[in-house]
């Protein structure tokens, strides 16, 4: 039996290979099949233009659990918090904004933002 790999959203990174800018949009394939959390690049990338097969949806990823916080944002979203490995990501799902809290092993934490 293979294992199964985990997408780098549950880390709270854009599933686009390679691509290491925080996750900021959940997306879903017109066929129900896949699901992503993207960039914001690559979203626009991935559900613009006429033949584009993927849909902005709700965060629902079958990959990780329910968020273990929501609080309202001030652009009148809903900031959800997710633990991640060593830190937190935080994200809004009504402006794209994101936010990854990472600790530095004793040499502080290290914060992203987008």
């Amino acid at each position: 039996m293979e294992a199964e790999v985990k997408p780098d959203h549950v880390d709270g990174f854009c599933d686009v290979g390679g691509c290491n800018e925080l996750a900021v949009q959940p997306l879903r394939d017109e066929d129900e099949e896949i699901y992503l959390e993207v960039c914001g690049e690559h979203a626009e990338e991935l559900s613009e233009g006429f033949q584009s097969s993927y849909r902005e949806v709700e965060a629902d990823s079958p990959h990780r659990g329910p968020p273990k916080q929501r609080e309202s944002h001030h652009c009148g979203g809903t900031l959800r918090v997710y633990s991640v490995e060593d830190g937190e990501y935080r994200v809004c799902s009504g402006c794209g904004y994101a936010l990854l809290i990472e600790d530095g092993e004793g040499d502080g934490f290290s914060v992203r933002t987008a």
